[in-house]
This record gives C-alpha cells, sequence and structure tokens, in this order.
C-alpha cells in the first residue's frame, strides 16, 4: 500500500513537473515572439503611404507618375505609392489643397495651390493645335466661328487654350471641354474642327493622333500671311503673351517629331510639368524621392521618354510655386557650407583675434616688467639703508635710518593704492626686506 502511494505521488511530481516546463517553455516562446514583434516595429521603417494624383488614365501624367512610383517604391521600400487618375492640374492642386493627395503633376501656370510646394520640373509641355485638313485652317485667327476643344474641365490644357484665343481675340462658334481621347475621336469624326492638346515630346497619343493624315498641326500665329516669317510672328506673338501669362515659353515642335511629321518645324508654346507636393509632406520623404528623380533618371527614361529632358541645372528655375523644403536641401547639396563661404572672412577674423591677443600678452608682460622695476627702486633703497647700519651708529642716526625706512614703505604703499604696484610676490620680497631692517634698527634704537 506505501509502495503504491509512493509511487502515486512519484507519478503526481512528473506530471507537475512536466507541467511546470511546458508552461515555462510556452512563456519563454510567448516573450521570444512578443520581443521580435516590438523590435521590428521599433527598429523596421515604417511603411509611409503616398497619395499620387497624376491624369487621364493612359495619358502622360499618368504614366509619368506610375514610371515615378515603380522607381521610388524600388530604391525606398518604405514608400509606398497609390496613383489616382485624375482630370489634370487643377484637380491635382484640388486634391492636395484637400489634403487627399501628397503628390501630383501640374502645369507651372496652374492658379490656387497654396498648400502646394515644388519638388522639380519635370519637362515642357508644348501646345499642340491640331486641325483638319478640310477645315483649312492656318492660323489661330481662323478659329473664328468653329468648334473648337479647349481641353476637360480640370486639365492644364484648358485655361491657357482660353486665355490664348482671348489674347488672339478669336471667338470660335462652340467651345468644346473634351479629354485628349475624346477630342482625337471628335476630329475624325468631324464633330470639331480643330483641338488643343498640351503635351510632352515624344508622346505616344500625339504619335497615334497625327498617324491619321486627315489632320494635320497648326502653328500658333495669330494670322497666315502669304510670304511672312512664320517662326518670327510666332515669336513676336508669344513674347506678347507672355505680359499677361508670364510662365509660358516659346516652343517648337521639332520636325520629325511623329514618325517623319512635321515636315518642317512648328512654332507653338509651352509650360513646364512640375512634380509638386504638400508642404506637409515630411523634409526626408521629399528629399529622397527628389534624389531618387535625379539618380535614377535612366531608370525613369527607360519607362518614359520625356523624363529625358530632366534637367538639375533648370529643375528649380521660374517656378510658380515654392520649393518643397526637402527638394530645396537636395538642390543646395552641392553649395559651400557657411564655413567654406565665409573662410576668408573668418581667416580675417582671426588673424585679428589672435594680433590682438598678442597684443595684450605683450602689453600685460610689459606692464609686469615695469612693475618689477618699480619695486627694484624699493629693493634698492632698503639695501641701502641696510647698509648703512653698523655698531658705530649714534640714536640720532639710527633715528634717521628709521624715518628713511618709514618714508619708503609709505611711497610703496601709496603705489600699491595708485596701483603702481601689486601685491604680489614682488611685494612680499620687499615686505620681508622692510621687516627685517625695521627689526634690526628697532633693536639699535632700544641697545
Amino acid at each position: 500500500m506505501k509502495q503504491q502511494n509512493a509511487s502515486s505521488k512519484n507519478s503526481n511530481n512528473n506530471d507537475r513537473k512536466y507541467k511546470s516546463r511546458m508552461i515555462l517553455v510556452v512563456m519563454v516562446l510567448a516573450t521570444v515572439i512578443i520581443a521580435g514583434i516590438t523590435a521590428w516595429q521599433l527598429f523596421s521603417p515604417n511603411k509611409r503611404e503616398l497619395v499620387f494624383s497624376s491624369g487621364s488614365e493612359g495619358g502622360l501624367y499618368n504614366h509619368l507618375a506610375l514610371a515615378i512610383e515603380k522607381v521610388v517604391e524600388e530604391f525606398h521600400p518604405n514608400i509606398d505609392i497609390v496613383v489616382l487618375v485624375s482630370n489634370g492640374s487643377n484637380q491635382n492642386l484640388e486634391r492636395i489643397g484637400k489634403k487627399t493627395a501628397d503628390l501630383g503633376l501640374i502645369q507651372n501656370d496652374a492658379k490656387g495651390g497654396e498648400n502646394a510646394r515644388s519638388i522639380a520640373s519635370i519637362y515642357p509641355e508644348i501646345l499642340h493645335l491640331v486641325a483638319r485638313r478640310d477645315a483649312k485652317i492656318k492660323s489661330l485667327s481662323d478659329l473664328e466661328g468653329r468648334n473648337v476643344n479647349v481641353g476637360a474641365d480640370g486639365s492644364g490644357t484648358q485655361p491657357i487654350a482660353k486665355a490664348l484665343l482671348d489674347f488672339a481675340s478669336v471667338m470660335p462658334q462652340h467651345l468644346k471641354l473634351l479629354s485628349f481621347a475624346k477630342a482625337a475621336q471628335a476630329l475624325k469624326a468631324g464633330t470639331i474642327e480643330a483641338g488643343f492638346f498640351l503635351t510632352g515630346i515624344p508622346g505616344q497619343f500625339m504619335e497615334e493622333l497625327l498617324s491619321d493624315p486627315a489632320v494635320q498641326l497648326i502653328p500658333i500665329i495669330p494670322t497666315a500671311l502669304a510670304g511672312a516669317d512664320t517662326e518670327l510672328a510666332s515669336k513676336k506673338f508669344i513674347e506678347g503673351f507672355q505680359t499677361n501669362y508670364p510662365f509660358v515659353s516659346i516652343q517648337t515642335i521639332p520636325m520629325m517629331s511623329y514618325s517623319g511629321l512635321p515636315k518642317s518645324p512648328v512654332p507653338t508654346l509651352g509650360v513646364s510639368a512640375v512634380l509638386v507636393a504638400s508642404r506637409d509632406l515630411p523634409y526626408g520623404t521629399v528629399q529622397n524621392i527628389t534624389k531618387t528623380l535625379f539618380n535614377h533618371r535612366v531608370d525613369l527614361t527607360n519607362e518614359v521618354a520625356v523624363f529625358a529632358k530632366l534637367d538639375e541645372a533648370n529643375a528649380s528655375k521660374n517656378l510658380r510655386f515654392p520649393l518643397h523644403e526637402g527638394a530645396d536641401a537636395f538642390f543646395r547639396r552641392s553649395e559651400p557650407g557657411f564655413l567654406t563661404k565665409n573662410a576668408e572672412a573668418m581667416g580675417f577674423i582671426l588673424t585679428v583675434i589672435l594680433l590682438g591677443w598678442s597684443c595684450l600678452a605683450a602689453g600685460k608682460n610689459l606692464i609686469v616688467r615695469v612693475r618689477k622695476d618699480h619695486a627694484d627702486t624699493y629693493y634698492a633703497a632698503v639695501d641701502e639703508i641696510m647698509a648703512a647700519i653698523n655698531d658705530d651708529l649714534t640714536p640720532s642716526e639710527v633715528t634717521q635710518l628709521k624715518t628713511k625706512l618709514l618714508a619708503v614703505d609709505h611711497e610703496i604703499r601709496q603705489d600699491l593704492i595708485d596701483e603702481k604696484l601689486k601685491a604680489d610676490d614682488t611685494f612680499l620680497i620687499y615686505q620681508n626686506m622692510y621687516h627685517a631692517c625695521y627689526t634690526i634698527l628697532s633693536e639699535k634704537a632700544n641697545s
């Protein structure tokens, strides 16, 4: 019976030990897992999601945004970009203003956007005026009374096209507000006679549109005059337009840009396409995006050809919106620092300080030497009195020497008051000499 009880106790003890070990193992594993999760949360980079408002689906802005998304995410795994389609510049600025987007592509002439900050000018967008050949349109003045598309609401094409028609005092019969794709269809169908398209060169959309022999490019000139210099006429007209619309530039659609078309250069105008960010976007995030744009321009160009026009030397010039501080830091990275820029001035200041210090040190040494020389005169005076003391002195002579010693002591103390001497080791030497002399004379007077 005792053996059975002992065996039962041993079995219970073993069960308890086993359960304790299992509980301990589970606790250790749980601790390791919790520690691992905590460490990952603390030390792994937080993934930041950025909303990128681009342009119409399949349009150039949309292709640019998708290329930027791909390259930035490849080289910055902690950034996750979500690309949204939009009607273009104005809607992109609106989204950034409402803080529903962090990044956007806009035309440099876009209005509003108090919350927007520039990152970089990407490429020049060129205004293409395309008309049906059978419409016999040769200039802006020929758009009078015609059916003309000026771009969709919210697009960057619409404001510049309307401003251009107003400046040229041209009134089409109907202004259509169609997207690029719908405008192309309308041109081919003949429901519109001309349309404005603001886009980069080269571009797949314009390549396909101009492949239709029924349409052609029209130069941006007020009127077509026989024998006139088209390029010069366009330049003078656009220079006048710039007074009202300062962010446009004089541009040319080069010959052979689109599969052999145009046959000769077409004068026109352009405006920069700019990557912008919300001013609230962190400094470091914007700096990394800007750095990626220029350090990996080849990768971006492989995705969309217009990135080849990305030029760091001009990317931060003549921008409508101020640079984001993160982009500004990137563009200024090669500028000399404060010490370098002010090295000459600081060298001069340091030289003056060292010279002044040397003068002060020399002046101090001079004062010490003058004081020591002055103290030496008192040493000599006391030594002279000491030399005059001998065993044959009369009481009267002792009194005279004592009076002379007191006079010396009075004079040196007056110099201390006047700060001609300093109560330092030099004065202590004098005091010892004085007391020794005074003691001897006192003894002589009492003997």
